[in-house]
C-alpha cells in the first residue's frame, strides 16, 4: 500500500500503468487525474475511481 497519483484517460476510462509524479499541467490536457491515497494496484482498476475526480489538484503547481 502507498500513496500515489493515477491518471485517467476519460475516454478510455483505464488509469495509465506508470505512477507520475511530480507532473506538470500539459500532462493534464484533456484528461483527467485523481490523487489516490492509501490504495493497491487493483483499487486503481475500481470503478469509482473516475467519478471521483479532483480537478482542483490542477491548480496546486
Amino acid at each position: 500500500m502507498k500513496n500515489i497519483l493515477a491518471i485517467i484517460d476519460h475516454k478510455v476510462k483505464e488509469a495509465h500503468s506508470q505512477i507520475l509524479t511530480p507532473i506538470g499541467e500539459e500532462v493534464f490536457k484533456n484528461k483527467y487525474y485523481v490523487e489516490t491515497l492509501e490504495l493497491s494496484n487493483e483499487d486503481i482498476k475500481d470503478e469509482f475511481l473516475f467519478t471521483q475526480i479532483n480537478k482542483s489538484l490542477l491548480n496546486k503547481n
